[in-house]
């Protein structure tokens, strides 16, 4: 040992040593310290918890409403096609079976008469009974009755029409049927 360490009062050298301890404990983490970072850290997990919580219900709504807009253009399309009848319908349950959806129609009278308005509504039902998806869908259509009307007429005149009428061949003779085809009749180039 040296001269120096020699000097030193077993006071001294447990004083020193304790200073030695104390720096060493000081390398460690501190309350202060773990609760600075726990005051940052909470709120940062909070902030990320509600914003993942937001965008799954957000991707859930948005799931939902495609599939009432998937079942709305279904159910028109088929009014439409002539697979539904045209009726109004108040909240009827999905025939598909899938739970929770109901959807009902009501007809209208469109901006002309021989139109009609269309009015489609799907709604999705959660487990309590709370709507949480809802989507109506609106189309113009023809009055089907004006087409049944029309076949109709096409049949009562057609069935008079073949009860034999003598002049149906034209002035001009065979061939000619300027009454049928709304022309005027040829002359065959004669004048």
């Amino acid at each position: 040992m040296s001269a120096r360490a020699t000097n030193r009062t077993p006071a001294a050298q447990s004083r020193s040593r304790g200073a030695t301890r104390r720096g060493a404990s000081h390398r460690g983490i501190t309350l202060y310290e773990v609760i600075l970072a726990l005051a940052i850290l909470l709120p940062a997990l909070v902030v990320i918890t509600q914003g993942i919580t937001t965008a799954t219900r957000a991707a859930v709504t948005s799931r939902l409403r495609t599939e009432a807009i998937f079942r709305c253009d279904s159910i028109v399309s088929e009014v439409v096609s002539g697979a539904r009848p045209i009726q109004g319908v108040s909240r009827s349950a999905a025939e598909d079976g899938a739970a929770g959806w109901w959807w009902s129609m009501e007809l209208l009278g469109g901006p002309h008469p021989d139109t009609l308005q269309i009015s489609v509504t799907v709604e999705h039902e959660d487990s309590t009974g709370a709507v949480n998806a809802s989507w109506t869908l609106n189309r113009l259509i023809r009055d089907p009755q004006l087409f049944l009307d029309a076949a109709a007429m096409a049949g009562s005149t057609s069935a008079a029409g073949s009860t034999g009428n003598p002049g149906a061949t034209g002035a001009m003779g065979a061939g000619t049927s300027a009454g049928a085809s709304g022309a005027a009749p040829s002359t065959g180039g004669l004048r």
